[in-house]
């Protein structure tokens, strides 16, 4: 029980700290709620909290696995295209 107190004081310091810090007039409902909403999206956190509404996604630079990828003959490596278009060798299955 008291590790859960902590940690939602925890929680509600951090976000005052980001309500302080931003020069956009957030109402701590609205903060929490737009950060819940762009959790899964890369971007510079400190830009977004100055202009929420103007900031863009940036390109995730992670490697995604791919449906369509093609075995070749037998026990050959499995080969995917990565979004540079280059062939990127995953491991033998």
């Amino acid at each position: 029980m008291r590790i859960q107190i902590w940690t939602a004081l925890i929680a509600v310091l951090v976000l005052r700290y980001l309500q302080f810090r931003s020069r956009f007039h957030w109402a701590i409902s609205n903060l929490v709620a737009l950060l819940r909403w762009n959790l899964f999206s890369y971007r510079n956190l400190w830009h977004w909290l100055d202009r929420p509404f103007d900031t863009s996604a940036e390109p995730s630079e992670q490697l995604e696995l791919s449906l369509a990828a093609s075995w070749h003959r037998g026990d050959q490596p499995l080969f995917k295209k990565c979004h540079s278009g280059e062939n990127l060798r995953v491991k033998n299955l």
